[in-house]
């Protein structure tokens, strides 16, 4: 496997005790509903609506700040107040003016910014094929592009939540921690969803994580910033 396994071997052990980064995400919400009507799946499941008395958006775009310990514990800041911290089988949904919301097991669904942390599950279902170099955000990767292979998951299986299973899907890895820097996911030569990872940062301590315990969303303020990873 040469190179491409050195790099496979990175992604499925990554390399942080606790990291933070923002991560963008755009899908592209009428090409996926037009992709998972082909597939035969039930459109509505992963709709979502509009404000009262105009059209749903024909696009998602948000930038979510988000913390991550290797052992599953996450906290994700998005604009507006909202935001999330759990683990791998627990998430409370942090709203202004809102009950926390507990969610549990099986209903809870993966968020673009806590798998761009922990990206293996992305690659099952791929022929993979490793890449040139490139630049994401300022920091140099690693490109892997996969194309889905006969038998695979099709567009019906819901993918990081909101992107469904593509044919095509473009990757570049962080080399160092084997973060996902960016994911372009293509459905018949069509752009359906990216995402990309900014300031990037690895933490000796789950700070954010801890003050989110504490203070249950109420403190945004970062404290003192600590150096990115080299």
């Amino acid at each position: 496997m040469g190179a491409l396994g050195d790099l496979l071997e990175l992604v499925f052990d990554p390399q942080f005790i606790c990291a933070s980064a923002t991560v963008t995400t755009s899908v592209d919400l009428d090409g996926r509903q037009r992709m998972m009507a082909r597939c035969g799946a039930v459109t509505g499941v992963l709709s979502v609506g509009g404000i009262k008395g105009q059209p749903p958006p024909s696009r998602l775009d948000s930038a979510t700040d988000v913390w991550l310990h290797r052992n599953g514990r996450f906290r994700l800041e998005y604009a507006g107040g909202s935001g999330a911290i759990g683990d791998t089988a627990t998430q409370i949904l942090l709203r202004p003016g809102q009950p926390a919301l507990r969610i549990d097991g099986s209903e809870r669904s993966g968020h673009p910014a806590e798998v761009a942390f922990q990206p293996s599950s992305l690659l099952f279902g791929y022929h993979l094929e490793l890449g040139s170099p490139e630049v994401v955000s300022g920091r140099s990767g690693l490109a892997v592009k996969g194309r889905r292979r006969d038998g695979g998951p099709d567009g019906r299986r819901p993918w990081l939540g909101s992107i469904p299973f593509t044919d095509v899907a473009e990757f570049v890895f962080d080399p160092v921690t084997g973060v996902l820097l960016r994911l372009v996911a293509i459905d018949q030569g069509t752009t359906l969803a990216t995402i990309e990872v900014s300031r990037l940062q690895r933490r000796r301590r789950p700070v954010g994580i801890r003050r989110a315990r504490r203070t249950r969303g109420s403190d945004r303020s970062r404290g003192t910033p600590p150096a990115p990873v080299r």
